[in-house]
């Protein structure tokens, strides 16, 4: 089917905002004073487009017909100036691809059950929120960042700055960070259900971690973790990193993450030794080999532990 492109006054636009589940939005970047927006005739005109109060907003038609053949809508294309977005919002089931080239972003937010995928950024300052079951996928390099989720999913691949806050005050949520920076605050008020927070690829100087609801914390190579004293963490850390505070109502469980040579002389010490407890165990995921370090723990927390690390970092 033949593609059409209609032009569209950006004059005032700073935010864009795609509602509904059967939306799907490609964004790419072009310097122009119009934004072209493009794809087959019958996804362009199952669109409602307006340009109100510098909010660019993009929201799906219901067919009338229940016997439309072409309701399987395929993604439309914006291409819009870099220098114009500010703000992006998914909402209702939308999907929106963000392309290389839209560098002034400075807030992301994906609602109930939509998701957002950037690709190649190069942000500073950017606020990042998944709610209700929503996804956000980042690739490329951001710095000093906040990220909020409330039962939703937050992925960034290239995490660097000074300083990133994680905010999972919400239920039921996940982030996973890798890269490098020098500080990471952690928040969890949740009152129910349980947070992840994935850092097993993230190098950092200090985590700190403030959490009265239940949270699971996989840190990376870190030098200091601050626990409040109240927290209730089951927390995995590597190396030699210093631990202060948690003692009232956090797990620690010391891993390692070896090649698979060291895995398997391990595994092989372990079945040669006399030993009726088991001091070590060892998992196999996604090509990586980790040795887990019982410690002063008892056998049920660490066979609890071990289950938990192994569902955490799969």
């Amino acid at each position: 089917m033949q593609t059409i492109t209609k032009e569209i006054d950006i004059s005032d636009v700073t935010k864009l905002i795609a509602d509904g589940q059967d939306l799907s939005i490609e964004v790419a970047s072009e310097s122009a004073e119009k934004a072209v927006l493009s794809g087959r005739q019958v996804d362009l005109d199952a669109i409602n487009v307006k340009n109100e109060n510098s909010e660019l907003s993009f929201s799906e038609i219901k067919s009338e017909n229940s016997l439309c053949l072409e309701c399987n809508h395929h993604p439309v294309k914006l291409i819009i100036s870099d220098d114009k977005l500010t703000e992006i919002r998914a909402e209702n089931g939308a999907v929106i691809n963000i392309g290389k080239g839209l560098q002034n972003i400075s807030v992301l937010t994906a609602d109930n059950n939509s998701n957002i995928n950037l690709q190649d950024a190069i942000i500073s300052g950017l606020t990042v929120a998944s709610n209700s079951r929503s996804t956000i996928d980042i690739y490329g390099t951001v710095s000093d960042t906040t990220l909020i989720t409330n039962d939703g999913d937050i992925n960034l691949d290239n995490l660097n700055g000074n300083t990133a806050k994680v905010d999972l005050s919400g239920n039921n949520s996940r982030i996973n960070l890798s890269g490098k920076i020098d500080n990471l605050f952690v928040i969890n008020k949740s009152s129910g259900g349980e947070n992840i927070l994935n850092c097993i690829d993230l190098q950092n100087k200090i985590t700190t971690i403030d959490a009265t609801g239940k949270i699971v914390v996989v840190t990376g190579e870190t030098d200091q973790i601050k626990l409040n004293q109240s927290a209730n963490v089951n927390l995995f850390y590597t190396g030699n990193s210093k631990i202060i505070g948690g003692l009232d109502g956090s797990r620690f469980l010391n891993y390692q993450n070896v090649s698979r040579t060291e895995f398997l002389r391990s595994e092989n010490e372990i079945e040669s030794e006399d030993n009726s407890e088991n001091n070590r165990l060892f998992i196999r995921t996604n090509g990586n080999y980790f040795i887990l370090n019982r410690g002063k723990l008892l056998e049920s927390d660490f066979e609890d532990l071990f289950e938990i690390f192994q569902s955490t970092v799969y």
